[in-house]
């Protein structure tokens, strides 16, 4: 079991996001609010992924250019998405449908590449979100007011994020993981 030891990795990462979206929920209750809190999330990624260049060889832009703009303006338009989603509606509907975003790409991939989706990824993404769903639905939840909204915001940055993390992919075949995501 030693040597996979990176299946606990999705366990962790599922556990972390949703501390950080109940710490971002509550932090802007508190009065730091939506924009302050996209704001400052958008620059600690930044500073995060800024020192990535110094482990490229020589640095020169991406290329090409395109999607690394294109992925630029997409995490931030998803980040500020995903604030007012949760700050707006409801954490326990914004999250399954956030939890979509693994299925939208897949579908993106499917669709915009030359990357041929095997059936066993199709059955992930879905077994995944469904699981996401299912452990976040509350047929008594009340707060059913805002679901609309939610549902779109949440969509929306699921749809931005997914398009980014395609980008990603696409963009570091191009021209290596480290200067794209730098």
């Amino acid at each position: 079991m030693v040597e996979r030891w990176y299946l606990v990795l999705p366990m962790f990462s599922a556990f972390f996001y949703a501390i950080s979206a109940l710490s971002q929920k509550r932090a802007i209750d508190a009065g730091v609010g939506p924009w302050r809190m996209s704001t400052l999330t958008i620059w600690s990624m930044g500073l995060v992924f800024m020192p990535f260049i110094f482990f490229e060889d020589s640095w020169a832009p991406p290329d090409p250019f395109w999607k690394v703009l294109l992925c630029g303006i997409l995490f931030p338009v998803g980040q500020v998405l995903t604030v007012i989603s949760i700050t707006k509606g409801d954490v326990s509907v914004a999250t399954p449908v956030l939890g979509s975003k693994v299925v939208l790409v897949v579908l993106i991939l499917s669709i915009f590449t030359d990357e041929v989706v095997s059936s066993y990824i199709w059955i992930a993404a879905v077994l995944t979100t469904l699981g996401v769903l299912l452990l976040q639905w509350d047929p008594r939840a009340e707060k059913r007011k805002t679901l609309g909204f939610t549902v779109l915001l949440s969509l929306g940055s699921a749809v931005c994020f997914a398009c980014a993390d395609v980008l990603v992919q696409q963009g570091s075949l191009d021209s290596g993981f480290y200067r794209f995501i730098a």
